[in-house]
C-alpha cells in the first residue's frame, strides 16, 4: 500500500542513517506544519494498523493534536516518536510505503555528510559499549577488594608473647643458684640465675661468713 506523504517519504528512507537530532532540524527547517500535521496522522494510523497486522501486544500512544506556538516541532517530536515505537517493536516491515509527489519536496542531504554522521553514531555505540562495561569492571572489582577485606577481617592475628620489664633479683648468698619464675601468654616460663661470684664457693668457710656477714650489715 502507498501513502503520499514527502515527509514520511524522507523520513522512512534516512531513519537509519541520520541520528535523531539531525532528522528533527531537517524536517523543522523544510517542512511546513501543514505537512507535518498530516504527516502525523498517517503515521499514527500506519502504527496502530502494523500493531494489529503483527500481533503484537501492544497498545499505541494516543499523541493529542497539537496546538500553540510550537505546534510544528511538537507535532514532528510525536512522528519520531511514532517511528521509534515502530522501530523498537519491529514493526518497520509492517508501515506502508511512502512516496513524495513532488520530489522537490524531499530535502537534500549530502552523502559525505550522511557517511561522517554513519560513522559518528557508530563511535558513540562503541563507546556506550565501553562505558557499561567500564561500569561492570568497576562493580567487580569493588566487590573482589570487598571480599578480601572481610575475609582479612575474619582472620586471627598470631599471638605474640609479652614484652615485660626485665626483673632484677639480688642474690644474698652467691655460692647458691636463685630461680624465678617470668610470666607470658604462652605460660610461666622458669629462668635459672647463676652465681654472681664463682671465685667465692671455691673459698674458705671463713671466707663465705666474713662475705655475708658484709652483705648483711649493708641492709
Amino acid at each position: 500500500m502507498l501513502f503520499v506523504s514527502s515527509c514520511l517519504c524522507f523520513l522512512r528512507k534516512n531513519y537509519d542513517k541520520l541520528p535523531v537530532s539531525q532528522l528533527k532540524g531537517t524536517l523543522v527547517s523544510f517542512y511546513t506544519e501543514d505537512e507535518v500535521i498530516n504527516a502525523k496522522d498517517i503515521m499514527q494510523k500506519a502504527v496502530l494498523s502494523a500493531v494489529i497486522d503483527a500481533g503484537v501486544d501492544f497498545d499505541p500512544p494516543r499523541l493529542p493534536q497539537r496546538q500553540g506556538d510550537n505546534n510544528g516541532k511538537q507535532t514532528i517530536d510525536d512522528i519520531l516518536k511514532l517511528m521509534t515505537i515502530a522501530d523498537e517493536r519491529n514493526l518497520i516491515d509492517y508501515l506502508p510505503r511512502y512516496v513524495a509527489e513532488n520530489i522537490a519536496r524531499i530535502p537534500f542531504v549530502n552523502a559525505d555528510s550522511m557517511s561522517v554522521i554513519s560513522m559518528a553514531r557508530k563511535i558513540e555505540t562503541l563507546e556506550q559499549k565501553m562505558f557499561n562495561m567500564e561500569l561492570l569492571i568497576n562493580k567487580s572489582g569493588a566487590a573482589e577488594v570487598a571480599k578480601r577485606q572481610a575475609e582479612l577481617s575474619c582472620t586471627e592475628q598470631p599471638e605474640q608473647d609479652s614484652i615485660s620489664d626485665p626483673v632484677e633479683i639480688t642474690n644474698p648468698y652467691p655460692w647458691t643458684k636463685v630461680t624465678y619464675q617470668k610470666a607470658s601468654k604462652k605460660g610461666i616460663r622458669t629462668t635459672a640465675q647463676t652465681p654472681a661470684n664463682q671465685s667465692l664457693l671455691r673459698g674458705s668457710p671463713a671466707e663465705m661468713i666474713q662475705w655475708t656477714s658484709a652483705q648483711l650489715g649493708k641492709r
